[in-house]
């Protein structure tokens, strides 16, 4: 495996960063390299307080001086690149060290979930006019309120702004975000007072601790399993500890792609076991507040789901 050194932001929203680290790892160790990030080895508790300038430094000479083994230095540019980066890659290249820079965000879809965006974007009108009824989550948006009456929240996946309708009736602060510039435009048309914006879930661009609440009705259902957690610690950082959310996913097994009703609809979805997204709320540190099964129809009789319906609070 290639050594390799990882130079991404630290200062600044930590928590975002750190997690935007852990995601540059991945990376690395997905394209079968063996990296090293310093600032995430030597910040540790009780390791180094990246606060104080005289640790700092001494974590960032500790981190040069693996030069000398490493094969190449990545540079994670998503976020920019801050003066420890520059002066990394600086040490790199007066090394003749390779240096490669790479961005996680632009390429993140996998092919499924591209042609899952492309698909969107072919249905986006009709699935507007099939999607529209507020109604068909009010009884779930009823128990969300009794925990979080007022607060600022974001809608991950809003598709056609179906569900902006609850919040801004209600006068929660609203934020909804979706990939699909279609599907925006459907929401705006739909919703035009609402604030709708550009997002994907596995970046959300927005500080740590942003949001009282989270809203994911069947958005995450096209996360592939592998990418799930990720997805589930981005949501996360930026709500506030504490904060209440709600996930609708599908019950099933197994992840495939799914043609739909209408020409040109092929969908990746990931099914879920009960207790086997359950548990993953729980590993990702999500309290459980209420779980159940709910069969519903989009189309009856021809769409019959079976829902599996999450009400969580947020813990740090």
């Amino acid at each position: 495996m290639k050594r390799v050194i990882v130079e991404s932001p630290f200062a600044g929203d930590v928590e975002r960063n750190i997690a935007y680290a852990r995601l540059c790892l991945r990376d690395c160790l997905l394209k079968g390299e063996a990296p090293i990030a310093s600032h995430l080895l030597y910040t540790q508790p009780n390791v180094l307080d990246d606060k104080v300038p005289d640790e700092r430094n001494l974590r960032i000479s500790a981190g040069l001086a693996w030069g000398c083994v490493a094969e190449m230095t990545a540079v994670y540019t998503d976020y920019g690149m801050s003066n420890g980066m520059r002066l990394g890659t600086q040490r790199a290249e007066s090394e003749e060290r390779p240096v490669e820079y790479r961005q996680l965000f632009n390429g993140m879809l996998t092919p499924e979930e591209q042609k899952t965006l492309d698909s969107y974007r072919k249905i986006a009108t009709a699935r507007g006019k099939t999607h529209a009824n507020p109604d068909f989550w009010r009884s779930e948006f009823g128990k969300f309120q009794n925990l979080l009456s007022v607060g600022k929240v974001i809608d991950v996946g809003c598709g056609s702004g179906r569900d902006s309708i609850l919040f801004t009736e209600a006068g929660y602060d609203y934020v909804g975000i979706d990939i699909s510039d279609e599907m925006l435009a459907e929401a705006r048309q739909l919703v035009p007072t609402a604030n709708f914006i550009k997002g994907n879930a596995y970046s959300l661009d927005f500080p740590s601790r942003s949001f009282d609440g989270f809203w994911a009705a069947a958005s995450l259902l096209h996360i592939p399993k592998i990418n799930a957690s990720l997805v589930l610690q981005e949501i996360k950082r930026v709500v506030r500890s504490g904060g209440i959310g709600f996930i609708a996913m599908k019950e099933g097994e197994g992840e495939k792609m799914v043609r739909g009703s209408i020409d040109g609809d092929e969908r990746f979805f990931s099914f879920y076991g009960e207790t086997e997204f359950l548990n993953l709320l729980r590993g990702n540190g999500f309290e459980v507040i209420e779980h159940l099964r709910d069969m519903r129809e989009y189309n009856p009789p021809k769409n019959l789901t079976v829902w599996l319906l999450y009400i969580v609070r947020v813990n740090s």
